[in-house]
C-alpha cells in the first residue's frame, strides 16, 4: 500500500544504511546503523508514516539529509564504486532492499545496461 508520507525506502543490509525519500518538499534522508530487523518491521508496518513517527524516530538513529534535486544519486555512486571493486561475481550479494515507488531510486549504470559499461 502506498504511503502518503514516504515515496520510497532503500536499505543496504551490508552497510546497515536506510535511505528514505519523502513525498513533496520534505527531502531525502540517510539513516546509519539501522539493523535488518528494523527494516523488516518498517517495511511490514501498515502505516509507514505512523511507524516512522511512533517507532523509528524514537530510536534516534544517526542521519543526514541528502542534497536536494537528485536525492538518490549518492546511492548510485556507491553502487558503481562497489561494482568496480568486485572482480568475482560470486562475492556479490543482494545490494539493496527496496520499498515504494519504482522510480524513487535510479538503478546503477551496470544494471541499466548502458553501452559505456559493456566495454
Amino acid at each position: 500500500m502506498p504511503s502518503s508520507v514516504i515515496l520510497g525506502m532503500r536499505y543496504s543490509p551490508e552497510t546497515k544504511v536506510l535511505v528514505i525519500a519523502f513525498r513533496g518538499a520534505r527531502g531525502t534522508y540517510r539513516y546509519f546503523d539501522v539493523p535488518l530487523e528494523e527494516w523488516v518491521a518498517f517495511r511490514g508496518s501498515g502505516s509507514k508514516g505512523t511507524y516512522l513517527n511512533e517507532v523509528f524516530k524514537t530510536k534516534n538513529y544517526r542521519y543526514e539529509k541528502l542534497p536536494a534535486g537528485r536525492p538518490s544519486r549518492s546511492l548510485v555512486i556507491e553502487d558503481e564504486q562497489r561494482e568496480s571493486h568486485k572482480n568475482d561475481q560470486t562475492e556479490q550479494k543482494a545490494e539493496f532492499l527496496e520499498w515504494g515507488e519504482t522510480w524513487a531510486f535510479p538503478k546503477p549504470r551496470a544494471q541499466r545496461g548502458d553501452a559505456h559499461n559493456r566495454q
